[in-house]
């Protein structure tokens, strides 16, 4: 509501708490210590639209840089992460950080399939498939 209103001049949109100069210094510290589950579970998503009613460039280097540093650690985890353990840490994650964690570790699965030769081909991971919709060129 507040995206439709903003350009109009109707509301002010202030940065919530979520997304605030100290949440996102203590994020920048180490981002992987956090919960972004619990502040938002769309942290990423609320962010870039904050930033763009608010113009504020910094909110979107910060984004970038948490981003970066819990990446490495998806990256990490969804192949050496027992089924116990996994639970508690996709707690801590985000819609989309979820998703790619599920991604990785179904390739993940699929890739030590086909190195048994148990699968013939290894399947793209759903994440990086494109639409098979054609694009008109101009």
């Amino acid at each position: 509501l507040a995206r439709a209103l903003d350009p109009k001049d109707y509301v002010y949109a202030g940065v919530p708490k979520t997304h605030s100069k100290p949440t996102l210094a203590a994020l920048k510290v180490d981002a992987s210590k956090h919960s972004l589950s619990q502040l938002n579970p769309y942290y990423y998503e609320a962010g870039v639209d904050l930033s763009i009613m608010t113009n504020d460039v910094d909110l979107v280097g910060a984004l970038m840089d948490t981003f970066a540093q819990r990446y490495k650690d998806i990256l990490e985890r969804y192949d050496h992460t027992e089924d116990k353990d996994a639970g508690r840490f996709i707690k801590t994650l985000t819609s989309e950080e979820r998703r790619l964690y599920v991604s990785g570790q179904r390739s993940s699965v699929h890739h030590s399939k086909w190195k048994r030769r148990m699968l013939e081909h290894i399947e793209h991971a759903p994440i990086t498939q494109m639409s098979n919709k054609k694009r008109k060129t101009t």
